[in-house]
C-alpha cells in the first residue's frame, strides 16, 4: 500500500514500512563497522545458534547486560545488508537517556542508531508505549537485568513493569541472548583480545512466561527470563 509519500512493503501479511530515513541506514552501517573492527578484529566474537538470529518482524530480544555497548556486540548478528535493505530487523535499544544523550550530535547519533531513550525508576510510563509501537514495525532489545550485572545471583532487579511490558508488549516471540567472557561489568568498552560468546536461545511464547497481573506475577516473568538467559 502507499499513499504517494510513503512507501510500505507486505510482511506476514502486515504492511511493514519500508523506509527508514537514509541517514538512520548510513548509522547503522557505520555502527556495524566500527563495531567489527573492535568486537571481531580486536577482539574475537564467537555466536553459538542452531538457526542464527532471527530476521523477521515483532521480536523482542531480551539479553545479559555486562557493558554500556552490549547493543553493538549483538548489533554484529546482523550485516550491512540488512541496514541499508531491510532496516526494520535490526532492533531499537533503549538505553539510559543520561548516559548517552548529552548533547546534540549524541542525542541525533543516538536517534538516528534506533534508540529509544528511557529514564531510570520512571515505571515505563513514557517508554513502554514507544516499544510496543517500535514492535509493531521492526523489533526491540532489552537488558532485562535492568542495570550491568556478572549474574542472576547479583545485581539486577526484577521490574514488574517490565514483566507487564514483556508479557502485554505485543511481540510475536521473545529471542533470549547471553554475553559471556567480557572481562568486566561496567565501563564504556571491555579491554583487547578477548573471547566473547554470544549464545542465541530458543524462541519463547511470552505468555507461556505466565501471567502478568499483580505486582509479584510481573516480577516472577522478569526472573524467569533472567533465569532462562543464564542458563544459555
Amino acid at each position: 500500500m502507499s499513499d504517494g509519500t510513503q512507501t510500505v512493503i507486505q510482511t506476514n501479511d502486515i504492511a511493514v514500512d519500508k523506509l527508514e530515513s537514509w541517514s538512520t541506514r548510513l548509522v547503522l552501517v557505520i555502527n556495524w563497522i566500527l563495531g567489527t573492527l573492535y568486537f571481531r578484529v580486536f577482539n574475537r566474537v564467537v555466536v553459538h545458534s542452531n538457526a542464527g538470529i532471527p530476521k523477521e518482524r515483532g521480536i523482542l530480544f531480551l539479553a545479559s547486560h555486562y557493558t554500556m555497548v552490549d547493543s553493538w556486540i549483538i548489533g554484529l548478528l546482523y550485516t550491512p545488508y540488512d541496514a541499508i535493505y531491510r532496516p526494520w530487523v535490526i532492533p531499537h535499544n533503549v538505553p539510559e537517556k543520561t548516559n548517552f544523550y548529552k548533547g546534540k550530535f549524541t542525542s541525533w547519533w543516538f536517534d538516528h542508531s534506533k534508540c529509544i531513550p528511557i529514564l531510570r525508576d520512571s515505571g515505563g510510563r513514557n517508554t513502554h508505549p514507544k516499544v510496543i509501537d517500535a514492535l509493531k514495525r521492526s523489533n526491540v532489545l532489552i537488558f532485562p537485568s535492568s542495570t550491568r550485572y556478572r549474574g542472576i545471583t547479583e545485581k539486577g532487579r526484577n521490574s514488574p513493569s517490565l514483566g507487564r511490558l514483556i508479557h502485554n508488549s505485543g511481540a510475536r516471540k521473545i529471542v533470549p541472548i547471553n554475553l559471556k567472557g567480557l572481562p568486566y561489568k561496567g565501563g564504556f568498552f571491555p579491554v583487547w583480545f578477548k573471547k566473547i560468546d554470544i549464545t542465541i536461545g530458543e524462541p519463547i511464547n511470552p505468555l507461556d512466561l505466565g501471567p502478568a497481573e499483580t505486582k509479584e506475577e510481573c516480577q516472577e516473568v522478569v526472573q524467569k527470563v533472567r533465569q532462562i538467559i543464564e542458563q544459555l
